[in-house]
């Protein structure tokens, strides 16, 4: 009689669950991560013969290699179902080092659900071999300037800086990261500070109870300066003809503003179409829990990687924002059940990636299922922090395949004498995504796309009645220090790193002390600008975001 046929996977949980589907035909363990890696008290790699590498069995997974050699001897088959990345297949590449070859097998696993896992074991494949390479170029890359490096950062700034209590270290993305906050900081030092005033009028139709309110948009025909008339990087003001008015200027104005009649002088209105957002990648979803839920980038992951493995979502690692024909129809079918065919497109809504360098193999991260779980299956199972961010996944998805949101807004401009005064409006004709969904903004001051602001129906050369008017003073705010969310998107957008390493990136600056943390907002520590500034002095490639991406680009190439 044949032994049980051997899955190996990299977490316990995920063992359990896939062994539950499976009903006991399979034997499955689990490997815990990464079971080999580079030697840590040398460098592992042969410069002189093609940077061959040397490989040694981690110290607390040395048991576990030891009972895979043994399992995999007496069982039938060893299918390796590592996580579907470069980094898992790295994992099943090492695994399979200790796997008779004539028993092994490659599987993967976009879903822990029954269906998923028997779809994956039907579907067996041979290492690739491209992802493998691609996995060891970045890790023989990353040794090598580590090893090569942080002696320099020690032998010149530890030693000397009684205060550090950490290893220093640098590496090829989290010091192009560190100095995309550094040269943020920099832009705030050198920003210039402008103090502006303009006036706000509240107004309203005569003996109407509806209370409007409008801003001072031109005096003599010259417009007068608003937030938007300053470079968001340098403060400089971008046209020289705009009015700048002082307080007491400001103040002059109402007194000759309070004698004059308030008139509606023109009303234009425009219909606006507002388009769902793409179901989520990695980064996107990082973002979007940073914003809605405060969740890091490092606990986001944290929490999805429970949801995957109890087979809630899909893959959580993927910069895709393709949805699977399974996903499409059960979107559509609850779209149907919930709000109607009114909110239903008459072709399912495809995406396109805008990330540099995307990687296209997975899907998007979705609710897992023919039929997607509810929110309460999840809280019942893994509780309510779980739960919370199961809910953003699943309105996004579904929002992903809903119509657009049909809006109506309109501008009003009011004249009193030399003055003309600014109102708009906006109203949801028909809310389409938003009656389910809308993206939060990384400026907590910033409204909402579906926050309505309604006017009273007014009419050209109506006479309006100003209840007060007030001058505003406001003052030129610098570039905002990044949070977790916008750092996430910069560096997606600048192509560094991928949706396996940000949150890592992240918890490492941050826990190495290179950037410190104050509520939501990261801003470069004294240790991380001294590193920083000897990288651009010694070292300049390190920092160059574009060498970074450059760098991720053919890493990217070889697999």
């Amino acid at each position: 009689m044949s032994q049980k046929s051997l899955i190996v996977v990299e977490s316990p949980s995920k063992a359990r669950t896939i062994e539950q589907y499976l009903e006991g035909e399979f034997e499955v363990i689990a490997c815990v991560g990464h079971v080999k890696d580079l030697p840590s008290n040398k460098l592992g790699i042969d410069i002189e013969n093609n940077f061959e590498m040397t490989l040694d069995i981690l110290p607390n997974r040395k048991e576990f290699v030891k009972e895979l050699r043994k399992k995999s001897a007496s069982a039938e088959r060893v299918y390796i179902a590592s996580d579907p990345d470069r980094e898992g297949e790295a994992i099943a590449a090492h695994l399979a080092s200790e796997v008779p070859e004539e028993k092994l097998e490659r599987v993967e696993f976009t879903e822990i659900t029954k269906a998923g896992v028997k779809e994956g074991m039907g579907n067996s494949r041979k290492l690739n071999n491209n992802l493998i390479s691609s996995q060891k170029t970045r890790r023989i890359i990353d040794r090598l300037v580590g090893y090569k490096v942080s002696p320099v950062l020690w032998a010149t700034l530890q030693k000397n800086m009684n205060f550090v209590n950490t290893t220093l270290s640098a590496g090829r993305v989290q010091s192009a990261c560190v100095k995309i906050l550094i040269e943020r900081d920099r832009k705030r030092q050198k920003y210039l500070r402008t103090e502006y005033f303009d006036l706000k009028a509240k107004l309203n139709k005569n003996q109407s109870e509806t209370m409007f309110e409008a801003v001072l948009s031109k005096v003599d025909g010259k417009t007068i300066v608003s937030s938007n008339h300053f470079d968001s990087d340098t403060g400089k003001i971008k046209n020289s003809k705009s009015l700048i008015l002082n307080k007491k200027e400001a103040e002059k104005l109402i007194s000759n503003l309070e004698k004059g009649n308030w008139t509606v002088s023109s009303i234009n209105e425009k219909p606006r179409t507002s388009n769902p957002k793409p179901p989520f990648t990695t980064s996107t979803l990082q973002q979007e829990a940073a914003r809605k839920l405060r969740f890091s980038a490092k606990n986001t992951m944290r929490v999805a990687q429970q949801l995957y493995e109890n087979g809630f979502i899909t893959y959580m690692r993927t910069d895709s924002t393709h949805l699977s024909e399974e996903a499409l129809n059960g979107s559509r079918s609850l779209i149907s059940k919930l709000f109607g065919d009114d909110y239903l497109p008459k072709m399912p809504n495809q995406y396109q990636t805008k990330v540099k360098n995307a990687q296209e193999a997975h899907e998007a991260i979705r609710p897992a299922h023919k039929v997607f779980l509810s929110v309460d299956d999840v809280t019942s199972k893994l509780g309510a922090e779980a739960a919370k961010l199961y809910e953003l996944i699943w309105q996004r998805t579904i929002a992903s395949q809903m119509l657009p949101a049909k809006l109506k807004q309109t501008s009003v401009v009011i004249a009193n004498k030399e003055t003309e005064f600014k109102a708009s409006g906006q109203i949801i004709v028909f809310p389409g995504y938003m009656k389910i969904y809308v993206e939060g903004r990384d400026n907590p001051d910033a409204e909402l796309a579906n926050k309505e602001k309604i006017l009273p129906d007014l009419s050209v050369d109506e006479e309006l009645v100003c209840s007060s008017l007030a001058a505003q003073g406001h003052k030129t705010k610098p570039p905002a220090r990044f949070t977790e969310a916008s750092l996430v998107k910069e560096m997606e957008s600048n192509g560094i790193g991928r949706p396996s390493t940000f949150a890592s990136i992240l918890d490492t600056i941050v826990r190495r002390g290179y950037v410190e943390k104050t509520k939501t907002n990261l801003s470069p520590t004294y240790l991380g600008l001294a590193i920083t500034q000897l990288l651009e002095n010694h070292f300049t490639t390190l920092v160059d975001k574009n060498f970074t991406a450059k760098m991720e680009n053919e890493l990217d190439a070889i697999s």
